[in-house]
């Protein structure tokens, strides 16, 4: 397409939120192996020992998003527990959480109601402030860092549940910073790219964009089929073969070839009178099941019960020094200070590499592969006999 720009200049081109999240929850695990996060949810009998490695290096899509979202609701709630240690919430604010926790019995209006009064609550604002917050010690940073790298995590995930492709582009750029610091050469190489190429969309194309957007995200995401899915996967089983593009592009009908021929209107349209009448059951988001919720809730408990056999408290202020959660292993000083400047460093890589590469070229110029390295951690050797650079807890040892 960049060698005939002006042909498909007017082409969108729209990468799958569904890969993108994976590899974002890759690029944490990259950040937290070997920090005790694993063993801790083996133990509390939230994924097995045998699958926890494949969920956490986003091989398992719903494993890994639950084991994300409960180790943040742990986190949260030893956040909330110290500061609420010698503080009382408002009457309001009970009163209002009090409302979103009974959602299923709730009407609408009154959810919304809450929820809004939480929102615009200044209480409420300076108490998410001091849950992130970072302690200034080594321990603490760490695990406030999990929070904040999930954070875009979770609201890609919001985006696409609502619908919301403000969102979802908002989400992507605060990715950017992680991808670059810890898959430079994968999406941190493309995503920049992708990110500016939508900001600078013209009025009418953005408006196409949000439609396509929240006609392709369902109730159920990636459970369908849009256009731009089965084009998408026409044209990666043929570019697999020998100049598969260039036939693309020259013969358009391989692009139909999993469209449904016209012999097939007259059953179509009887199907539709057939079941035009139908009433379908209401049906709920999985997480919103009462008895995924419940299962869900204990699991957290169980998390919180582990750590405190285990004697691991991840905002210990007596015992601040950077180590794993399990073992108990001490992390080096070397390692300590790689964390703590990774995802500084990734937010400038981002910002230079911005100026250097999209808003001084035009989109359409060949993407280089990003020579800059992953923040460092421990050298060490490969089977080869080279060197590459680590950094995760995994090397404390």
């Amino acid at each position: 397409m960049a060698q005939l720009h002006s042909k498909f200049k007017d082409i969108i081109p729209i990468l799958g939120a569904f890969h993108q999240q994976m590899s974002y929850i890759f690029a944490i695990y990259k950040r937290f192996k070997g920090s005790g996060m694993a063993d801790t949810l083996v133990t509390a009998g939230v994924v097995v020992e045998g699958s926890v490695d494949q969920a956490l290096r986003g091989k398992h899509y719903r494993r890994g998003v639950r084991c994300i979202l409960l180790w943040r609701e742990a986190l949260i709630h030893k956040r909330l527990a110290s500061i609420l240690e010698h503080e009382e919430l408002s009457e309001d604010i009970m009163e209002n959480l009090k409302t979103l926790r009974n959602a299923l019995t709730e009407t609408q209006e009154a959810l919304q109601k809450a929820h809004k009064d939480l929102e615009e609550d200044g209480d409420v604002k300076e108490l998410i402030n001091r849950v992130y917050e970072t302690p200034g010690k080594g321990m603490g940073d760490y695990w406030v860092s999990f929070l904040e790298m999930t954070d875009p995590l979770v609201r890609c995930l919001d985006a696409c549940h609502a619908r919301n492709s403000t969102e979802y582009l908002l989400s992507t750029y605060n990715m950017l910073p992680g991808l670059m610091a810890y898959d430079n050469h994968d999406y941190g190489r493309w995503l920049p790219d992708y990110w500016a190429m939508l900001s600078s969309l013209s009025d009418d194309k953005m408006a196409f964009f949000n439609i396509h957007f929240t006609q392709s995200m369902t109730g159920l995401p990636y459970s369908c089929q849009p256009l731009n899915l089965w084009i998408e996967t026409t044209m990666n089983l043929n570019s697999k073969l020998k100049q598969g593009w260039i036939q693309l592009l020259q013969n358009e009908k391989q692009l139909f070839s999993t469209t449904r021929n016209a012999n097939n209107v007259v059953r179509v349209k009887s199907t539709v009178k057939q079941n035009f009448k139908c009433q379908r059951r209401p049906r709920k988001h999985v997480e919103c099941q009462p008895a995924r919720m419940k299962k869900d809730e204990q699991a957290v408990k169980d998390l919180l019960a582990c750590m405190k056999d285990f004697e691991a408290e991840p905002f210990d202020i007596f015992s601040p020094t950077l180590r794993s959660l399990q073992s108990g292993l001490v992390a080096s000083p070397k390692l300590a200070h790689d964390l703590n400047t990774a995802l500084p460093d990734g937010q400038a890589q981002v910002e230079t590499f911005l100026q250097e590469r999209v808003f001084r070229k035009p989109l359409t110029a060949t993407i280089h592969r990003n020579k800059r390295r992953n923040s460092a951690g421990e050298m060490i050797c490969t089977p080869s006999g080279g060197q590459m650079k680590v950094a995760h807890m995994a090397y404390c040892i």
